[in-house]
């Protein structure tokens, strides 16, 4: 199957997946959470994030869960997949907390059992703002889930507090579409997924690589022009090499998928063999497919680094990292800073972004990007760089800070960095 990535490092990428991965990861899913369960869908099913969750629904409906699915924005719950396109028939459904309410309360009000969801941090951080009668009834229906998996993007330590306050059992989880969605939950591995961090410094950051039968099959790319031109005693595309080392073995036909971007032939970038010296590139575009010693290995384009409880944490994206007079600052960690300090001095939770901006002698400085309706007062900025400063020292202090009251988002939910950038003329 075909799944587009979220773009958040360039233009998105066209990813196959077999349907033996998905399923894998799907069954390794249900393990984890100790048996398959009533799914609710609140993610869009075009992503590799909503697929899986129709997938683990159509596993646990093999599994004799009665009302495997329910939809957001939908009035009856799906009982019945007809493979392999059952996903066909459901919206690409636009979240909101009204549509989760009603999705929820279906979910339980079909036979018992689990009931299992996924979100992305956006979604659960607008269940906290929405009107108190909304988030309220959300928050009571989510408490009664026996795991909410949230992934897709970095999810911030103080919401994850409050949603544990609240009762909810939150499951954070970390993967990309080349991974078949999340395959660490609450930093540890799923099992039969290995993990290893590459060029490690000093501190322990590196690059995060895994390894496992999650893995995709490669990037596809539309073949050339001459190529998609047929005959009518030849309606086959050309073979393609199969992304196994030694094996030339073709790979079929990509099967159709619901993906717009996939009317046309599209055909698999296989991931050559690599030597275990050899040199590696991580393109903007995304990570590199590479073997080892017969392992096959997906180099992420992100940083992570472990603890002594043996957890890993993800720690942002390798290109995110801003380089200020020389120290490599991580945004994801000055972030989660600032916004524990934003709710100290206001007693609100927001999201804060930090950039990059160009400076002549510095090389960039460190600028925060609050979603604020308004602009903040030159005392409350003073007040933030300073208790700021105390946690994260002066370098990676933020230098500026602007607001925008709502962040641009990807069609994934994540925050589009860019976007803000540009927003605020930063170039990108």
């Amino acid at each position: 199957m075909e799944f587009e990535t979220s773009g958040s490092t360039g233009e998105p990428r066209l990813v196959q997946i077999s349907q033996s991965a998905l399923d894998w990861s799907a069954a390794a899913t249900h393990s984890h959470l100790g048996g398959p369960g009533r799914w609710v869908e609140a993610l869009p099913p075009d992503r590799v994030g909503g697929f899986q969750v129709l997938n683990r629904a159509r596993l646990a409906g093999e599994a004799g869960i009665p009302h495997p699915l329910a939809v957001c924005g939908t009035a009856n719950p799906v009982s019945d997949f007809e493979q392999p396109l059952f996903p066909l028939h459901l919206p690409l459904m636009h979240f909101s907390v009204p549509k989760l309410i009603e999705a929820l309360e279906l979910a339980f009000t079909l036979p018992p059992a689990p009931v299992y969801l996924s979100l992305v941090p956006t979604e659960l951080y607008a269940v906290f703002h929405a009107p108190d009668q909304q988030r309220d009834r959300a928050l009571n229906l989510l408490a009664r889930c026996c795991a909410i998996l949230v992934g897709g993007a970095a999810l911030d330590s103080a919401l994850r507090q409050d949603a544990g306050t609240r009762g909810l059992n939150i499951v954070q989880t970390y993967g990309m579409t080349e991974t078949c969605g999340g395959c660490i939950y609450d930093g540890v591995p799923l099992p039969g997924v290995s993990v290893r961090l590459h060029a490690a410094d000093d501190a322990g950051v590196g690059i995060i690589e895994l390894s496992g039968p999650m893995l995709a099959d490669g990037y596809l790319e539309p073949l050339p022009f001459e190529q998609l031109i047929c005959t009518a005693s030849d309606q086959t595309v050309p073979p393609y090499a199969h992304p196994k080392p030694h094996v030339p073995a073709p790979l079929p036909t990509p099967e159709p998928s619901f993906c717009a971007r996939t009317e046309r032939e599209q055909k698999a970038k296989p991931a050559q063999p690599r030597g275990v010296d050899a040199e590696f590139s991580t393109t903007p575009e995304g990570g590199t497919f590479y073997y080892e010693r017969g392992i096959r290995w997906f180099r992420t384009s992100d940083l992570g680094r472990w603890h002594d409880d043996g957890k890993l944490e993800v720690i942002g994206r390798a290109d995110d990292v801003i380089i200020t007079g020389g120290v490599n600052v991580h945004p994801h960690l000055v972030e989660d800073a600032l916004e524990s300090v934003w709710f100290s001095l206001t007693g609100a939770e927001t999201q804060i972004v930090v950039i990059g901006k160009p400076h002549a002698k510095w090389g960039h400085q460190v600028v925060a990007v609050i979603e604020h309706p308004g602009v903040i007062s030159p005392t409350l900025a003073g007040k933030l760089q300073a208790l700021a400063r105390e946690k994260l020292g002066s370098v990676a202090t933020p230098k500026q800070f602007h607001t925008q009251p709502e962040f641009p988002t990807l069609p994934g939910g994540k925050v589009d960095r860019k976007q803000i950038a540009r927003l605020i003329e930063i170039p990108s």
